[in-house]
């Protein structure tokens, strides 16, 4: 928790400006109501991992879900963008 700021506020003002917009974001929360997941997955949040969590699968796993998030980008370019040729 930071005072007087929650996740989904901040998370729309790094989505706003340029330099920060495709920044990837994990949250590690003590929260995690439906509602609130659902506003935070439409700011584009990689992942919401609920407290309590495995610190010793954590690295491991936000790893996997920043490999996961730049395989999907990769791909949505090459099928996107026209090739060179």
């Amino acid at each position: 928790m930071m005072p007087g700021r929650d996740d989904l506020t901040i998370l729309q003002q790094l989505r706003s400006q340029d330099k920060t917009k495709q920044v990837p974001v994990v949250l590690l929360t003590a929260k995690g109501r439906s509602v609130e997941t659902t506003q935070l997955a439409q700011v584009n949040v990689l992942e919401i991992i609920k407290k309590p969590f495995n610190p010793t699968k954590l690295a491991n796993q936000i790893e996997a879900l920043l490999d996961n998030s730049c395989q999907a980008k990769n791909t949505l370019n090459q099928t996107l963008l026209p090739s060179d040729s």
